[in-house]
C-alpha cells in the first residue's frame, strides 16, 4: 500500500487529546483543522489505483527471545547521556546509577493512557526488587507540577525517583519519540534494554529478565 505523510511542524505530540491549557495556539489550530485533514486523507486514498494482492511471506521461526515479545529489546552498551533534570521541588537533579544494580528509567506524561496503565505493575516491580538493587526513575515530560503530582499521589509513587524534563532536553538526547519509553540502565550507567510503549512488569518473562540483570 502507498503511504503518505502529513507533517505538523511545531505541533506537540498528543495535541488531539490534551487539555486546552496544555496547548499552544499552534496546537489548538491543528486540532481544529484535524477533521478536515482526515477528510482530505480519505479523499486522497479514494482516488488511488487498486492495491496489488500481497505476496505470501513465510512466517519466521521463533527466535526464543521473549523480551522482544514484551517490548523490551536489548540495546548496545553505550553510556546514558547526562542531561539536567529537576526534582519535584524544582531543584536541579543529576541521575546517578552507581548505587543501584539496575535502574528502570521511564519517560511518561499524565495524558498518556499506556503510561498510566503500566504504573501499578511498575510499582509492584520496585516493591519486589528494591532490596536487590532495583530503582525506578520516572521522567515527566514538560507538564505542570500539579498534573504529575496528582498521578504520584493516586498511585502512591513516592518511592520512585520522580524527575521532570521541563524543556524536553532529556527527551531529545535520549531519542524518545513515543510515550511511555522505558530504559533499563546498569550500575555502570549504560543502556541494557529499552521499550517504546507500555510494558506489563508482572509478566513472568519480564521478571525473568529483570532477575538475570540483577
Amino acid at each position: 500500500s502507498q503511504v503518505f505523510f502529513h507533517p505538523l511542524p511545531g505541533v506537540v505530540a498528543g495535541f488531539h487529546m490534551r487539555p486546552d491549557d496544555h496547548l499552544s495556539d499552534n496546537d489548538l489550530e491543528a486540532r481544529e483543522q484535524l477533521p478536515e485533514d482526515i477528510s482530505r486523507a480519505i479523499r486522497l486514498l479514494s482516488v488511488q489505483g487498486p492495491v496489488e494482492a500481497p505476496k505470501t511471506i513465510a512466517a519466521a521461526e521463533p527466535t526464543g527471545d521473549n523480551s522482544q515479545r514484551y517490548g523490551l529489546k536489548p540495546l548496545q552498551n553505550q553510556a546514558v547521556p547526562k542531561t539536567p533534570l529537576v526534582d519535584l521541588a524544582g531543584k536541579t537533579a543529576q541521575m546517578s546509577y552507581a548505587n543501584n544494580r539496575l535502574s528502570l528509567v521511564s519517560f511518561w506524561a499524565s495524558w498518556c493512557e499506556p503510561c498510566i496503565k503500566e504504573l501499578p505493575s511498575m510499582k509492584r516491580l520496585q516493591d519486589d526488587y528494591q532490596d536487590r538493587g532495583l530503582r525506578v526513575v520516572t521522567i515527566n515530560v514538560a507538564e505542570p507540577l500539579e498534573d504529575l503530582q496528582a498521578i504520584i499521589d493516586r498511585f502512591e509513587l513516592q518511592t520512585f525517583v520522580n524527575l521532570r524534563d521541563l524543556e524536553g532536553e532529556a527527551t531529545q538526547t535520549w531519542n524518545v519519540y513515543g510515550y511511555p519509553t522505558n530504559f533499563l540502565v546498569t550500575a555502570d550507567g549504560e543502556f541494557s534494554h529499552g521499550s517504546i510503549g507500555g510494558v506489563e512488569w508482572d509478566e513472568a518473562e519480564v521478571r525473568t529478565l529483570i532477575e538475570s540483570l540483577l
